[in-house]
């Protein structure tokens, strides 16, 4: 047999085998076609970048106090040293000026004995005693001392008898006693009480009673003075004396 058959067959076979690769290409194409059609689109996943955690607090919000500011130390500042300045002398106080003296007496009452006198002022006698006034009827008043009324002691002194007279103005002062009352009626009208608080008998030569008598100053007092006791012709004068103290009443 001729051999005119085995080129042909070669070439048939080639071309079948080209046409099978090319429908292998083609459905294969269309396979993978097809499957990308069937299956969703999956974007890439985007990186996330992480944000700053902000923690939140379930406190309600402070409200902020006042700002203290700290008190600054004291500056002590230097006093000035003040300019000496002259300090005037006080003028001297003038004490007050004494009352004026209580008017003088005029006359002297004394009920209990039936005294109304006219008093005389009178001051020593040549001895330097209390001088006795010149008639039995009349008062003398020391004027040397204490006005009736002022703070002292006032004198008033009387004969108790009266040659070629007889009783005189204060014979009776002896009967006086503690209680009664002596009135003394001064120039200008005015009537003063005085109330009897003792009656003293001394020696006529004792002088230890002479500053109770004149010169006692924490009372208003008067003092009424007479003689008594025994009379003795050569010396004209009696060696007893009888003291009357009296002291004003209140108001």
């Amino acid at each position: 047999m001729s051999p005119r058959c085995s080129r042909p067959a070669s070439a048939l076979t080639i071309l079948a085998l080209v046409g099978l690769g090319l429908c292998l290409t083609a459905c294969a194409a269309s396979a993978t076609r097809s499957k990308a059609a069937s299956l969703p689109s999956v974007s890439p996943t985007p990186i996330v970048t992480a944000a700053p955690l902000t923690v939140m607090s379930t406190s309600p919000p402070r409200t902020p106090g006042p700002t203290v500011s700290p008190t600054p130390a004291p500056t002590e500042t230097p006093s000035p040293t003040p300019e000496p300045t002259d300090t005037p002398t006080p003028a001297p106080t003038e004490a007050p000026a004494p009352p004026p003296p209580s008017p003088p007496p005029a006359r002297l009452i004394i009920p209990r004995i039936g005294v109304d006198a006219r008093v005389v002022p009178l001051g020593e006698d040549a001895t330097g005693a209390m001088a006795s006034p010149d008639n039995p009827r009349d008062v003398g008043w020391w004027d040397e001392g204490t006005h009736p009324g002022d703070w002292g002691s006032a004198v008033f002194d009387g004969h108790v008898d009266y040659a070629n007279y007889g009783a005189a103005v204060f014979w009776n002062l002896h009967l006086l006693q503690a209680g009664d009352t002596l009135q003394v009626v001064s120039v200008e009208g005015q009537t003063l009480t005085f109330t009897v608080t003792e009656i003293a008998t001394f020696d006529a030569q004792d002088d230890n009673n002479i500053d109770r008598i004149f010169r006692t100053s924490d009372h208003q007092g008067l003092n009424l003075i007479t003689c008594a006791g025994t009379f003795n012709p050569r010396t004209h004068n009696y060696d007893k004396r009888i003291v009357v103290f009296a002291t004003l009443n209140a108001g």
